[in-house]
């Protein structure tokens, strides 16, 4: 019989500019820390993290360097987790805020669903998420599928069962307060995603992961996704 799987649930954590120096924020990480090794010890440790999203506040995405991979590290230590087995995806704050051409061009989309099977114009919005990207890479050392902003993630553990993420980012499109309701996932990602599975591995379960709630979405994107 396979055992449970215990899951350490991360979202929002809106990190400051100057988090390191932050006296708010150093309280939170420390209740966060004590509050997730309360949980180790009543249920042992953990074995996957999953983070999705806003790592970081209002597109400060400097913060993607070496004091994010220093705390992430803390977190994972303190849970008991491997760092091949954690899952990023992005939220609406991990990205740059949108301008010029880019601003242009989820403008467009927002005006035309289909442009979001036109790969040119989602690479615009995949741009960026490129901090974030090479953030997630970094930190993982390539063990995991991260190379994109979405993707699969396939961990395997103890008991040889293999657990699959779908990692979505739901934040392509979003720029302004009129984001709800209005995002779009794309076909080009869902095909991209479609494409990386690898049939010849079974789960045990099946996870998809997102920022964003399905009503944030278009209602062609909700049927799509």
């Amino acid at each position: 019989m396979s055992r449970a799987l215990k899951i350490l649930h991360l979202s929002d954590l809106h990190i400051p500019k100057e988090f390191i120096n932050d006296r708010d924020f150093k309280t939170v990480k420390v209740n966060l820390l004590k509050d997730i090794e309360q949980q180790k010890k009543k249920y042992g440790k953990m074995d996957v993290a999953v983070f999705t999203g806003d790592f970081v506040d209002k597109g400060n995405v400097e913060l993607f360097k070496e004091d994010m991979y220093t705390f992430i590290s803390e977190v994972l230590d303190t849970a008991g987790i491997p760092k091949e087995n954690v899952v990023f995806v992005p939220g609406n704050h991990d990205a740059k805020r949108p301008e010029g051409m880019v601003y242009e061009e989820i403008q467009k989309v927002r005006e035309n669903c289909e442009v979001t099977n036109n790969k040119d114009d989602v690479g615009y919005m995949c741009k960026r998420f490129q901090p974030f990207v090479d953030f997630c890479m970094q930190f993982s050392e390539s063990t995991i599928e991260c190379d994109k902003s979405y993707g699969i993630t396939d961990i395997s553990l103890d008991d040889n069962e293999v657990y699959r993420f779908i990692r979505i980012n739901s934040a392509l499109a979003t720029y302004d307060k009129n984001d709800y309701n209005n995002l779009f996932v794309t076909k080009v990602q869902l095909d991209d995603i479609l494409r990386q599975m690898d049939d010849r591995i079974k789960p045990r379960i099946t996870f998809l992961v997102m920022h964003h709630p399905m009503d944030w979405f278009t209602y062609e994107e909700r049927v799509l996704l």
